[in-house]
Parts: structure tokens; sequence; C-alpha cells
């Protein structure tokens, strides 16, 4: 890291869910703001998007649309392209920080993804995760926290083809410093 600090590790893995409302999160956020700022190649996801954009700025929350879950489609901003992507959140992005750039954005979820520095990005939805396991997730919450007829929604957009690997990549090489969005 610049600046004389340096990181114990070369990647740092922190998973949240949901967002915790009673969680403290100062200490995370400090970390995110250096990050940035230093330029470290960071990727949030999901949770990770919505605590980075808080961290630096911009406000995420409980959505009033409701749950975002299964198969996605998002447009990338700059090229109007659109990718499919696996999601699972009710939370998300409400205002972006300034300075951010939205890079991908969808009716649902309008900041979808964002870019702070050439090594920082952030989005809402999981190219990590596969279909299989999507599915496995979409079940263990059916009828309980995801209603029968989202999750049933959910579950058939699971058969349509999605962008999952090549997202996956993109984020491996924004940790490698070699994306190219």
């Amino acid at each position: 890291m610049g600046n004389g600090q340096h990181f114990a590790a070369d990647i740092l893995f922190v998973i949240f869910h949901p967002f915790p409302k009673f969680f403290r999160v100062f200490a995370l956020e400090d970390f995110i703001r250096a990050l940035v700022a230093s330029e470290v190649p960071t990727v949030g996801i999901c949770f990770g998007h919505q605590i980075m954009a808080q961290a630096m700025g911009g406000k995420a929350a409980k959505y009033s649309g409701g749950w975002g879950i299964g198969r996605r489609a998002y447009v990338m901003t700059e090229t109007g392209e659109d990718v499919h992507l696996l999601s699972f959140h009710q939370d998300q992005v409400l205002e972006a920080p300034k300075g951010a750039d939205v890079f991908m954005s969808s009716d649902f979820c309008k900041i979808g993804g964002l870019k702070y520095s050439p090594t920082c990005y952030s989005l809402q939805p999981h190219p990590e995760h596969t279909v299989s396991f999507m599915a496995d997730l979409i079940e263990s919450r059916r009828g309980t926290v995801v209603p029968e007829d989202i999750a049933d929604k959910a579950m058939a957009s699971l058969n349509q083809p999605n962008d999952q690997a090549r997202f996956g990549q993109m984020m491996v090489d924004v940790l490698d410093r070699d994306l190219r969005l």
C-alpha cells in the first residue's frame, strides 16, 4: 500500500450477510477508504458493494422495490452491452458516492456496479456464485425469507444463459491489476 502503509495479506475476503444494521462498520469503512485512496486492488460484491459505496459517501439501504433474486439483466453503461448475472439482495446502493462511476445498471438496481479507480470496483450481483449454488440458496430461503412467488420466478430464471464466468474473471483481473473495462 502507498504512503508507507502495508497490509499483511495480498487478498482480504470480508463476508457479511445481510446488511447488518446493528454491526459497527466504522473501522471497516476506514479500511475501505484507505484501500481506495491507495488504489490497492479491491473488489466489493453485494454487501461489499454497499459498504464500499457507503464508506465513500454514498447511500445503501433496503430497496423499496423488494427482492432482486436469480438471473438479472444489467447494462454496461459505457457500451450499452446487456449482461446477465446472478443476484440475491434486498439492500442496494441508492446513491453513488461523488467521484465514483456507475459502470453497470438495471431498471431494478440503478447502481449495479461502481468504479472508484482503475483498481477499485464494486458490484451488487454475485459473479462468484454458480447456478447450482444460487438454486440451493433460493430453495433454502423459499417460504421463509423469500416469498414463494419470488422464489419460483428466480428459479425459472436460472435456466437462461449468464455472464458469470466472464465477470468472475474480470474481478480476478482487477485483483491482478489488469482489468480493461
